[in-house]
């Protein structure tokens, strides 16, 4: 059921806090964004419709226009733009990461922990999201293998730098370039 929604919290006024103002309804499980100010855009993971949406961002009055959709995925999560200018996916039920170019929606995937196993729950996940259901029920160690946990985002450095995988369990899994 779309009923997610994406709120802005003006700056204050005299001093006073403003009232939060609706930016984006009907989302449909919106989980992860990610405002990229160089580019004047908003990233944001729409986990239930498997895609991750771009829109032209007013900064100063926090307006969206433009909505493109810059690609299907399997449960887009948390977000995050590495110093190479593309942005990062977690795929919590594909237990990967991916890198999507943000002017031409290509993806490559960086760190893949998926097991065979897992493949198939992504499918049997993403047909019980298309007729209407979730896929809660497939999370498990079926699904996450090795992981210490749900992968669901990362930390990113600079290009000499490692970057850690997130989870939803106790520990980050750092990856050395």
């Amino acid at each position: 059921m779309p009923d997610g929604a994406l709120y802005r919290i003006p700056p204050a006024k005299g001093g006073s806090p403003q009232m939060p103002e609706l930016i984006l309804g009907g989302l449909n499980f919106a989980n992860g964004f990610f405002i990229d100010e160089a580019n004047k855009r908003l990233y944001l993971s729409e986990m239930q419709s498997s895609r991750v949406v771009a829109y032209d961002l007013d900064l100063l009055s926090g307006s969206l226009t433009k909505q493109i959709t810059l690609a299907q995925m399997p449960s887009p999560d948390n977000m995050a733009l590495n110093h190479d200018g593309t942005l990062w996916v977690a795929l919590p039920l594909a237990n990967q990461i991916v890198s999507l170019d943000i002017s031409t929606g290509t993806t490559k995937t960086v760190f893949d922990a998926q097991t065979e196993l897992g493949s198939k729950l992504v499918e049997r996940g993403l047909t019980s999201v298309q007729n209407g259901g979730g896929w809660a029920n497939l999370v498990g160690p079926k699904l996450t293998g090795e992981m210490p946990g749900l992968l669901t985002g990362m930390i990113l450095g600079d290009e000499n730098q490692p970057f850690y995988v997130a989870n939803l369990g106790a520990a980050l899994v750092k990856v050395s370039p």
